[in-house]
């Protein structure tokens, strides 16, 4: 499963990338997930970044997935920020032996981190279609959700 765990380190640096190339009058744009636009969707992997983390850490996230603004001012940063606390929190021992509550139920560890890096894969590649970034998509990563 460190394997995985991996792959998401992958999927967080290229999904970087893209959020890092959005251009100021971008945020706004639609997406493929048609009720978001580009904000609304950095938004909602940032929160689902700090939420993953706080589950491993047993912390409060300090707000919900999809009704906070998790950016602040700066988006790329809050995203730099986001992951690298998530890689950090995912790389401890105990991460994937632990229980996470999602809002379908309580999954283990190990399907939990699949589902978080088919999520930042999946997003990723949003924000790249909807900001004209499909060239920083790594062709690889998803066929890392299919193994």
């Amino acid at each position: 499963m460190s394997d995985v765990v991996e792959q998401l380190d992958d999927a967080l640096a290229a999904t970087g990338a893209v959020v890092a190339g959005i251009r100021e009058g971008q945020w706004g744009d639609p997406t493929p997930c048609v009720e978001w636009d580009v904000r609304t969707e950095v938004s909602h992997l940032v929160g689902g970044l700090r939420i993953f983390t706080a589950a491993i850490e047993q912390r409060d996230a300090g707000g919900d997935h999809d009704t906070h603004d998790w950016l602040g001012d700066s988006p790329a940063d809050s995203y730099a920020e986001a992951a690298a606390a998530d890689i950090a929190a995912w790389r401890r021992p105990d991460a994937l032996d632990r229980t996470f509550a999602l809002s379908f139920g309580d999954i283990p560890g190990q399907m939990a981190v699949v589902i978080h890096l088919t999520e930042v894969i999946v997003h990723g590649i949003d924000l790249a279609v909807a900001t004209g970034q499909v060239d920083r998509v790594d062709q690889e990563l998803p066929s890392t959700c299919s193994a």
